[in-house]
């Protein structure tokens, strides 16, 4: 029931201490006692990764309510779920959400493509699937302790949990995951035109330069989305030193008041820039950025003075607050939308990918085996990530057909060149 009205939702809560945490809230508001426990042992996990398990928890108690399952009444029988239970919910899993439908509406209208089935790709099913097992084996197990079952139920519990475990996860195996499309040389030379400044192109009537400079830090860069957000004033380097930006780990930081904080992801390092992303950098918080207090001001808006004073983040909104990842995604998904020779499905990632594709292509002659490494520094991977293959594929693919197009080509050529032989 993919057009089913959801009974329970997520809130995420934010304390004092600059710490979000994961409610499933039901239809009067009121959060559910179960999960609080179960998240209570994943506090210290980045927001999008309880953000995402807190989603699939209410899947669950959805789940649950629709079918009328009582959990504690089944557990008390030794039961969790009946086989065509288990195989409902794993449907109901692959269910996309309405923000997702947004956005393949939008990519429908200017593609004209084929609407697609209203279910999520393999890989975040197969996660969902994972953290649905997940939390069913941690809630059945604490109901199991409370009744004090006996070993009869109780081992009648765990063979039920390992039968749902088979259905959800080992039976489902999760399917390749897509590359996301990376862009050409030649959109990228059009994409860098139709966000210049002034450019006839240019689909932003406001905040122009601050789009140019944002989206040129992500192709030059190819950093996250979330760490190109998470840039303060601070973390660029001064000028009259080697031009470099700083990404530093910031957990639950109360400064980052957005809903969704921006997060280092994974490794702090300092990544080299050009000179000329820097001077931009440099031109857009000295200019651009202070005339953002100024007009605030001008216009008595005394709550965003305040707002825009209480962070040092680089990337600010027009009313003072950071800016958001939901305004980056309207940003990529208006030159998508608006900008012919993009794909539809532009995004932030799809820059990380045409970053390392260049990065493939002129490195590999000029750094031999240090070319891993350096990467690995770059992306903020650990040592030994496959990540570093995986972000290749794609060039690595080309190079390939590439290659089977010369074979090919050589082939007619010599083919050719026996027929004019055997006719002499």
């Amino acid at each position: 029931m993919y057009g089913a009205s959801p009974e329970f939702h997520v809130k995420m809560v934010r304390f004092e201490s600059g710490e979000h945490f994961p409610l499933i809230l039901g239809r009067d508001g009121v959060p559910l006692r179960e999960p609080v426990f179960f998240f209570e042992k994943d506090r210290h996990f980045a927001f999008n990764t309880l953000d995402g398990k807190a989603r699939v928890v209410a899947m669950v108690h959805d789940f649950l309510q629709e079918r009328g399952i009582d959990l504690r009444g089944r557990v008390r029988q030794g039961l969790v779920l009946k086989i065509l239970e288990a195989t409902s919910l794993k449907n109901r899993l692959r269910a996309i959400g309405p923000r997702t439908v947004l956005i393949r509406e939008r990519q429908q209208q200017k593609t004209r493509a084929t609407p697609k089935i209203p279910i999520v790709g393999g890989h975040e099913g197969s996660h969902r699937r994972r953290r649905a097992a997940q939390y069913l084996k941690w809630s059945s197990e604490r109901i199991r302790d409370e009744l004090g079952l006996p070993v009869a139920e109780r081992e009648s519990v765990k063979s039920e949990l390992a039968k749902l475990k088979e259905l959800l996860v080992d039976q489902a195996k999760s399917m390749a995951q897509p590359l996301l499309p990376a862009l050409s040389m030649e959109q990228s030379f059009v994409l860098l035109d139709a966000i210049r400044p002034e450019s006839p192109t240019n689909p932003f009537p406001s905040q122009q330069f601050r789009n140019f400079v944002l989206l040129l830090a992500f192709w030059e860069t190819g950093l996250r989305k979330s760490e190109i957000l998470g840039l303060e004033v601070g973390d660029l380097s001064p000028t009259g030193v080697p031009p470099t930006l700083k990404l530093v780990r910031r957990p639950n930081y109360k400064k980052d008041t957005r809903a969704r904080p921006a997060a280092l992801k994974t490794m702090p390092r300092t990544v080299p820039i050009t000179p000329v992303l820097h001077a931009c950098l440099a031109y857009y918080i000295n200019e651009h950025r202070r005339k953002i207090e100024f007009t605030l001001r001008d216009q008595g808006d005394k709550a965003g003075v305040k707002r825009f004073k209480s962070h040092a983040f680089i990337f600010v909104g027009a009313r003072g607050a950071p800016l958001s990842s939901s305004g980056v995604q309207k940003i990529f998904a208006t030159l998508g939308m608006r900008i012919r020779e993009l794909p539809a499905q532009f995004s932030p990632h799809a820059l990380r990918r045409t970053w390392n594709d260049l990065f493939t292509e002129l490195s590999a002659e000029r750094l031999g085996p240090r070319e891993t490494q350096i990467r690995e520094h770059l992306m903020g991977w650990v040592r030994g990530s496959r990540q570093s293959a995986h972000y290749a594929m794609r060039t690595t693919q080309r190079q390939a057909a590439e290659v089977v197009q010369q074979m090919q080509r050589d082939w007619v050529a010599r083919w050719k060149e026996m027929k004019e032989c055997q006719r002499t």
